[in-house]
């Protein structure tokens, strides 16, 4: 049976006379059939070399405007010294192959984006899984020609590997990229494609609205299909599938479900397929999910600093955050804690500490967002003016109320690595430090926005 494959659109068009290297054919597998291999050469000395193996369909397949999305699997296989070398159970990450599609007029170049599933680093090398689903090419038949056949080669391959810890934590070496090429000869072809002139199916995909990761199952929601033509199609139920696979049907009214059974820790994708009352309608893109630890005990290093807006000096802080995220609710109930530092301005130096309030923290970990709030205290332990002591009274210091931590946009926080927060805030008037001390203080600290800046770094 033939199998339908797309892939994405890329900008340039060039004349198949133009300098690209013509496909060559792969040679005939002589065990698994299902199969081709390109071997490239690693431009980083930390990889090498790496061998793609991708699922291949073996006739030419038939595309259209509305084809649904192919699943891709296969291995990419590197030596793995360099991750022994730096402590790695696992190895994850993502790959872009360079391709490049010929047809009876033209070339195009496109590439197709691959997930590295987390893999054990064991033995000499590394097999790792790799997952994707294609795109439309859009190379589409010359004026007049009943079809048209393009061949779609392999050229490069380019790789971001993220190393694991046995806990998940990174490595010393967070990340390791290289792009890999071919040494000689022209790219491997790894399958053909047929676009027909039939006509499309008349409708449109179902498409996923939302997709929320639990440890063990996944909610989505979805909107149904257009029909290109009114009252062609009627939509007799909906299929989900799971990496492919069917996993649930459902009622032509459903517009949510929750998918059961996943793992913990595990990347799934996600696609609703609509049942017709005749024909077959596409499937568009899947979603991709990660579900998270049911429990997750996580201990990072705060290297902070901390600017005052008024007094315009950036001081540095040192802390720490220990917590449990509770993968079922992305809820924590730990902040930040502060150690002691100081910061000098014009003739006065103010050694203080930040230091919690008796207000619960409030923390939030979904699928990237990142988010703690927390109340805090400036509490001052010494305020000298050119180089005297001002006399302090006991418990000085300045209730700065609640700071709400999150990351800078666009980041996203991973909570097995770690990654920066910050927390803007303004600090009152000081009234509890005696007046000498409640003058400077006042002097140098309200009236502008400061800001709290914090790497949390894994341990």
């Amino acid at each position: 049976m033939r199998r339908t494959i797309t892939l994405p659109v890329v900008a340039a068009t060039i004349a198949a006379s133009a300098a690209l290297p013509a496909p060559a054919a792969s040679a005939a597998p002589t065990q698994d059939p299902a199969r081709v291999t390109a071997e490239h050469r690693c431009l980083s000395p930390l990889i090498g070399s790496a061998t793609t193996a991708l699922s291949d369909p073996v006739d030419p397949v038939t595309a259209t405007q509305r084809t649904s999305p192919l699943r891709v699997e296969g291995t990419i296989t590197v030596p793995a010294a360099t991750f022994t070398a730096i402590g790695a159970a696992t190895v994850e990450g993502s790959a872009v192959l360079d391709l490049i599609t010929t047809g009876p007029s033209q070339a195009i170049r496109a590439t197709l984006d691959l997930s590295l599933q987390k893999t054990a680093v064991s033995g000499n090398t590394v097999a790792i899984r790799v997952v994707g689903y294609t795109q439309y090419l859009g190379l589409s038949a010359p004026s007049g020609a009943t079809s048209t056949l393009n061949v779609v080669a392999i050229d490069a391959v380019h790789l971001k590997l993220h190393p694991r810890r046995a806990d998940g934590a990174p490595t010393s070496v967070r990340e390791i990229t290289s792009s890999c090429v071919r040494d000689s000869g022209p790219p491997v072809e790894w399958f053909r494609v047929d676009y027909p002139t039939a006509p499309d199916a008349g409708i449109s995909a179902p498409s996923v609205q939302s997709a929320r990761a639990l440890p063990t199952s996944a909610q989505i929601t979805w909107a149904p299909p257009d029909s290109f033509t009114p009252g062609t199609f009627a939509v007799t139920g909906y299929v989900i599938r799971v990496d492919g696979e069917p996993v649930l049907r459902l009622g032509p009214e459903a517009r949510s479900a929750t998918v059961p059974g996943l793992l913990e820790d595990t990347e799934y994708w996600i696609q609703v397929e609509a049942e017709l009352d005749r024909g077959e309608a596409p499937m568009a893109y899947p979603t991709k999910i990660r579900t998270p630890r049911a429990r997750l005990d996580v201990a990072y290093t705060a290297s902070a600093s901390v600017w005052f807006g008024k007094a315009d000096t950036t001081v540095p802080l040192t802390g720490e955050l220990k917590t449990t995220i509770d993968g079922f609710t992305g809820t924590f109930p730990d902040a930040i804690t502060f150690g002691k530092s100081s910061f000098y301005t014009s003739g006065t130096r103010v050694d203080f500490s930040l230091q919690r309030s008796q207000q619960p923290a409030q923390g939030s970990y979904r699928e990237g967002d990142f988010h703690i709030f927390a109340g805090y205290r400036m509490a001052i332990s010494k305020v000298t003016r050119n180089g005297r002591a001002v006399p302090l009274a006991a418990g000085c210091g300045i209730d700065i109320g609640g700071l709400s931590f999150s990351p800078p946009p666009p980041d996203r926080f991973d909570p097995l690595a770690g990654g920066s927060v910050f927390a803007p805030f303004q600090v009152g008037a000081s009234t509890e430090c005696g007046q000498q001390a409640d003058s400077l203080l006042t002097a140098l600290l309200p009236g502008s926005i400061n800001v709290l800046n914090v790497d949390l770094i894994r341990r």
